[in-house]
């Protein structure tokens, strides 16, 4: 009877059909000798008890599971039958037919099983291939051939350069298939994007001399046809050129050292060429050895450790040899990532270095200097340096392209205010009611608010109008959850009913909203679960996408929790032309008297119910344009170190207090009872 019963079990739950893999057979003859062990329908309601002729019949099952298993071995390690198994009855019908409409609808049905099953890498790279092949015969299908593609390049990410290449062939053919200068034009966009898209996947493997190629027939089609973005793809261009020119240098330098390596000469400029063109101190450490000066040894095996590991000495002295190296960069991106690292390191000294003496005030002075280079490199550049904005992991905020506002913490806010240069962007925070700054040098806006200045105000205003992008970076860390909302935590905004963008908590939940052309102010989109008392690296990545099959620019939002994607969502039309001038607030709403927020006791008015969100904020930075997944990692990893180092600075253990010393006469009275409650029937 078990054995019959573990075969219809088997049968009814389809193992052998959708599920391929023989871990999941395996699972499936558990869960069902879990089933016949608590049914209650073998022997008249009671379980079943173990005996001898039982466990053969139960030993007999585990065989029949076994010889199941080896029989569909074959179908799970040939992809190519488990596939014909699946669709290839209904391929061969829609292959018979002479209409297309069936063949799109097969690839979707394709598509969607393939999303919703666990199969392994081989099943469904088939799966998704044999979907683009049916996708793309017909006009109607090149969005669902798109969308597979995407979906490969996503779950088996050693095929992304070949799906992003076969994506590419497709917009090409639509590209062919415009009649008329305009079809061309809005077919030429996505083909121009995919193509950047390829060249950038190709750079990042380090064939750059494909990437090259893929990059010069962008910016011939954008030049060709006049595309707003001609500009940007020529300016890209010349980067891979660029990237490509010292990766021949590279090579040829390391060739030569590795055929003689007493050539001390091209052993140093191989040494230069990875700290200044590369970024690569790593690589540069390689490349040491006794006949190198000690000055560049030691150096270099300072700028390998991380940050938080350099003596102060030590930082003061790395972030004056980096200046050096800047004066002596060729091209703007050597001479901005030189000029970063050596800002970073000033910071990172007046950080640490808390005496108040002249090698303080030189440091300073020096950090201003640097940023203020660092200024006229980002006003002279007309690209590069910000669409593709070099990374300084472990100084925060790592990148300075397209930055609006920046505030770490009251301390850091000491050593950048008043400077001239890109962090300068750090703007001044105005506490209003019960905010404060924690011994932790935090922001906590409970019971009142911090409100940015206009200058910030004003610039948040117009870069993000222009760029229709932004991207919102903090740390967050709620006193309590849950929390009656939403109460806000940042928002560009005036009050409920007028507001650009809100960041708020709802309940345990994190919340968003944005004002667009066509999107509801009042709609707040579920992020993820916050935890009470624990700091919460958050990213908020608002950017424009265009539909391929509508045409129609629609905005998209993505947020990330501790460097990984959590939540993602369409805004209707995305454009941020509709922002108001309003102000840049960290806690409550923008009121001018705490008392004009209680003023109606009308339950239907919203100020009457609104409240402070209780919690700490740090690391806030606001950017014109959406930053990509790399720099979240970056970032999340350099944020949390400060917290992690800060938390241990300002870590106190509590003194020994002596114990309080109890009266003789207060002793008698609670052993006589009236200590617990019941001295009204005590008797003297």
């Amino acid at each position: 009877m078990i054995f019959f019963s573990y075969l219809s079990y088997f049968h009814h739950t389809n193992i052998t059909k959708v599920s391929l893999k023989s871990h999941q057979i395996k699972k499936g003859f558990v869960m069902a000798m879990k089933d016949i062990c608590n049914s209650k329908s073998f022997v008249a309601g009671k379980r079943l008890a173990v005996t001898p002729g039982k466990l053969l019949l139960f030993l007999l099952a585990g065989a029949a599971g076994f010889m199941l298993q080896v029989a569909d071995a074959p179908a799970a390690e040939n992809p190519q039958e488990a596939f014909k198994s699946l669709f290839g009855q209904q391929l061969r019908e829609v292959t018979a037919t002479r209409s297309l409409q069936d063949d799109v609808k097969l690839a979707g049905e394709m598509v969607q099983t393939a999303r919703s099953s666990e199969l392994s890498d081989e099943l469904l790279i088939v799966m998704y291939d044999a979907a683009f092949d049916l996708a793309s015969k017909s006009p109607d299908g090149y969005p669902k051939a798109l969308e597979a593609m995407d979906c490969l390049a996503k779950a088996v990410p050693a095929r992304e350069i070949k799906c992003s290449q076969r994506s590419l062939e497709l917009i090409l053919k639509r590209l062919q298939q415009a009649k008329t200068l305009s079809q061309r034009q809005d077919n030429a966009r996505p083909y121009v994007e995919a193509l950047m898209k390829t060249a950038d996947l190709l750079a990042e493997t380090g064939n750059l001399d494909s990437a090259v190629v893929y990059s010069r027939k962008a910016m011939m089609v954008s030049t060709s046809l006049k595309l707003p973005n001609a500009l940007e793809i020529r300016e890209r261009n010349s980067r891979l050129l660029r990237m490509q020119n010292t990766e021949k240098r590279r090579a040829m330098l390391d060739k030569k050292v590795k055929a003689d390596p007493s050539d001390n000469a091209s052993r140093k400029k191989l040494i230069e060429l990875h700290l200044v063109d590369l970024d690569d101190p790593a690589g540069a450490s390689k490349l040491l050895n006794a006949d190198c000066d000690e000055m560049l040894r030691t150096y270099v095996a300072l700028a390998v450790k991380p940050v938080d590991q350099v003596e102060p000495s030590g930082l003061d002295e790395l972030a004056r040899w980096y200046s050096q190296l800047a004066d002596g960069a060729v091209g703007g991106t050597s001479k901005g990532a030189m000029l970063r690292r050596s800002e970073g390191y000033y910071v990172r000294f007046l950080d640490v270095y808390t005496d108040k003496d002249t090698k303080r005030i030189k440091a300073s002075l020096e950090l201003a200097s640097v940023r203020k280079k660092l200024l006229d490199i980002e006003k002279s550049s007309r690209g590069p340096e910000t669409k593709h904005p070099v990374l300084i992991s472990g100084l925060w905020p790592c990148s300075t392209a397209g930055l609006v506002f920046v505030w770490r913490d009251s301390a850091w806010m000491k050593s950048v205010r008043g400077t001239v240069g890109v962090i300068a962007r750090a703007g001044k925070l105005t506490a209003r009611g019960k905010a404060r700054i924690t011994e932790t040098f935090a922001m906590n806006p409970s019971g009142g608010a911090f409100v940015a200045d206009s200058a910030i105000n004003d610039r948040l205003l117009s870069e993000c109008g222009k760029s229709n992008e932004f991207t919102v970076e903090a740390m967050i860390r709620p006193d309590r959850v849950p929390q009656y909302g939403p109460v806000r935590i940042i928002s560009f905004s005036r009050d409920a009913p007028d507001c650009n963008f809100i960041v708020a908590q709802k309940q345990s939940e994190l919340v968003f909203s944005v004002a667009t052309s066509s999107s509801d102010r009042s709609r707040f989109e579920p992020l993820f679960e916050l935890s009470g008392d624990k700091w919460h690296h958050v990213v908020l990545v608002y950017r424009l996408e265009k539909d391929d099959s509508s045409g129609e620019t629609t905005g998209k939002f993505t947020s990330y929790l501790n460097g990984r994607e959590t939540a993602s969502g369409k805004c209707g039309e995305g454009l941020l032309s509709v922002w108001k001038p309003m102000s840049l607030l960290f806690g409550d709403e923008y009121v001018e008297k705490r008392e004009d927020r209680r003023g109606s006791r009308d339950p239907r008015d919203w100020r009457w119910w609104s409240s402070d969100w209780r919690g700490r904020l740090k690391g806030v930075a606001i950017y014109s344009r959406a930053i990509s997944l790399k720099e979240v990692a970056v970032k999340y990893k350099a944020m949390r170190a400060v917290i992690v180092q800060q938390e241990q600075s300002t870590k106190r253990t509590p003194p020994d207090r002596p114990k309080r010393r109890i009266p003789e006469k207060w002793g008698k009275w609670r052993k006589s009872g009236r200590g617990r409650g019941d001295h009204r029937k005590h008797k003297p």
